[in-house]
């Protein structure tokens, strides 16, 4: 299926207008940038805009030499009688060419040394006062840098806005896919939640295939490093946890570890400790660890025996922690820091099922207390809001607290009112957690 991206598209026209004008005021040169993690869209992004407006201009010649380069550009985007023998010269064709009229250039983030040529030859004849700018796709770009872009992985929000079904099943198939678009396109709208885990599921699916692609494009022997990543996967995140259970020495687990960081496969940090704890950036990687994963005899010979043990493993090994993760995000990083570092107290419900409550207590504010729900299906009703307030009014009957409740469904009527009637009550569900 085509997720649409109109929030960015919106944000990414007003960012070009925006440039327009501060440029005209400056005259400083300035460039677009798309930022975002690898495999999120970026380069997409810009072709499908390339394709539906004009104006956009693509360009990326990867593993393609200067000259080579330069022919197919000329023949692209230059008049037939057009003559260049360089970057400097084509810059000065295409521009003269364009001028007086709206143009971006779009430039994917490229390491050779003649690709910065080019960039700069181009950046040399942007007009002060035209309107032709340059557009660079990054991978490091800070989100917060000016005239920048974001273009993450599809969010929870997005999947809400683009599947039907259950809000159970779509975070399923969410923390199933990452959000990543590449794995993500194979979802469809017109078949059920266990049709879809069964096409991902497949042995030649886009799910099973996507990470071993990625991983040979860093690693000679990417099967050395899969180890680490199903050890992580299976909750382990220590170095010397998952050394022992890789069976390297921990030299060259961290080692190892250094190298899928830098390619953006692990994620580390320190929780206060002494040492670091290492994670999977994406759920879709634990995913794939725990079900493609050494399981491709599963999939091909007993397909139901395996979709069966997906879709009873899922909830608690993959979709409450990307629940939980998105929540955190909606929160903020500074919030999520200080959360790990409080106390923790689960409340049961009167269904059965149980939320944490995370409390932090600050004596020169209100006590800050997070309620994440350890069940997919719970819903909250009067009952189930009355409880988890008596159980903050016992962490301390004479402190004000801020309590922020997250829910996959929507809150009853009784739930809505009181939060409108109690300025420290928030609810937020599923639908609004766009980061």
């Amino acid at each position: 299926m085509k997720f649409h991206r109109s929030g960015e598209l919106k944000l990414f026209n007003a960012t070009w207008d925006r440039i327009i004008h501060s440029s005209a005021r400056s005259g400083e040169l300035r460039s677009i940038k798309l930022c975002g993690p690898r495999g999120s869209g970026k380069t997409f992004f810009v072709q499908e805009l390339a394709r539906t407006q004009r104006g956009i201009y693509y360009m990326s010649f990867a593993e393609m030499s200067a000259e080579d380069a330069l022919r197919k550009f000329a023949k692209l985007y230059l008049p037939e009688d057009a003559s260049v023998t360089n970057w400097t010269e084509a810059a000065k064709a295409f521009t003269a060419l364009r001028h007086h009229r709206r143009t971006l250039l779009v430039f994917e983030d490229e390491a050779e040394e003649w690709q910065q040529e080019c960039k700069k030859a181009f950046l040399s004849y942007t007009r002060q006062k035209g309107l032709f700018r340059i557009c660079e796709i990054r991978q490091s770009v800070s989100r917060d840098e000016e005239f920048c872009v974001p273009i993450p992985f599809f969010t929870i929000a997005d999947f809400c806005e683009n599947l039907s079904g259950s809000r159970a099943d779509i975070l399923r198939l969410h923390a199933l896919t990452g959000g990543i678009p590449a794995v993500a396109k194979e979802l469809d709208t017109e078949k059920s939640f266990e049709e879809n885990v069964r096409q991902l599921l497949a042995y030649d699916s886009a799910f099973s295939t996507y990470l071993p692609e990625r991983m040979r494009l860093f690693f000679r022997t990417p099967e050395s490093y899969y180890p680490l990543l199903r050890s992580m996967a299976f909750g382990r995140h220590r170095l010397s946890e998952i050394a022992k259970d890789a069976g390297f020495a921990n030299n060259k687990c961290g080692k190892y570890l250094d190298a899928l960081i830098d390619a953006g496969f692990v994620t580390t940090k320190h929780d206060g400790g002494t040492y670091a704890k290492y994670d999977l950036a994406n759920t879709y990687y634990a995913a794939w660890c725990r079900y493609a994963y050494l399981r491709k005899t599963e999939q091909i010979i007993r397909p139901e025996e395996h979709l069966q043990f997906v879709l009873a493993d899922l909830d608690n090994a993959i979709a409450l922690r990307s629940f939980h993760e998105a929540c955190l995000r909606f929160l903020g990083d500074g919030e999520k820091a200080s959360l790990k570092a409080q106390r923790t107290i689960p409340v049961d419900m009167p269904d059965g099922s149980r939320v944490i409550l995370y409390c932090r207590e600050d004596p020169l504010s209100r006590t800050e207390v997070t309620v994440f729900p350890q069940s997919l299906s719970i819903r909250f009703t009067k009952k189930e809001l009355q409880k988890i307030l008596n159980a903050v009014r016992a962490l301390d009957p004479f402190v004000d607290a801020e309590v922020t409740i997250f829910s996959l469904e929507r809150f009853s009527d009784w739930c809505v009112h009181e939060s409108a009637r109690r300025g420290y009550l928030h609810e937020v569900t599923m639908d609004r957690l766009r980061y």
